[in-house]
């Protein structure tokens, strides 16, 4: 299928190049494969960035489990609720390990990790403190076991306190 058969909105200038036309034909692939039956096709976009071009995944039911993807250059970086993954060509090579994390370049590894995130297997985990939000970011590996790949924290005066981290499954199936 194409991707306006997921996307309601797709702007795109003339200029989009190899790197950014890879990433656009493997989510299309992507998206075909998934299914995903919660994404929102009448409010997600795909339009050109400041830099390259912006990419909106909403879900059906929660807006706060929004995906949104800033293509720019060689690098592209994901933000899933109130965190972030940054990929890019210099480190490329470098060796992951934890899941979607293990392909060999970046497109596919973008690729890897947005299904995983669509697909439910990846949790975030927020919590509020008074003057912060800190996050943890789980893979969930194939015998359903946590494997924390990320944390991290913004100052941010929230004046919540959360006893239990809120976790988002971030599953558009």
């Amino acid at each position: 299928m194409p991707l306006a058969d997921h996307f309601a909105t797709i702007e795109l200038g003339n200029a989009v190049d190899d790197l950014t036309r890879q990433l656009l034909d493997a989510l299309a692939a992507m998206l075909d494969r998934v299914k995903p039956k919660k994404l929102d096709r009448s409010r997600s976009t795909i339009t050109n960035g400041i830099e390259g071009i912006s990419i909106e995944l909403r879900h059906l039911d929660d807006p706060d489990l929004a995906v949104d993807i800033e293509a720019f250059g060689e690098e592209v970086v994901v933000n899933y609720g109130e965190e972030h993954e940054h990929f890019n060509v210099e480190h490329e090579y470098m060796e992951f390990v934890i899941g979607p994390f293990a392909a060999d370049s970046m497109v596919p590894r973008v690729i890897s990790f947005l299904e995983a995130l669509i697909t439910g297997r990846i949790e975030l985990h927020v919590s509020h403190r008074l003057i912060y939000v800190s996050t943890d970011s789980y893979w969930i590996n194939d015998q359903g076991e946590r494997e924390r790949f990320l944390n991290g924290g913004t100052v941010i005066p929230t004046f919540r306190w959360t006893k239990e981290p809120i976790v988002r499954t971030f599953d558009f199936r």
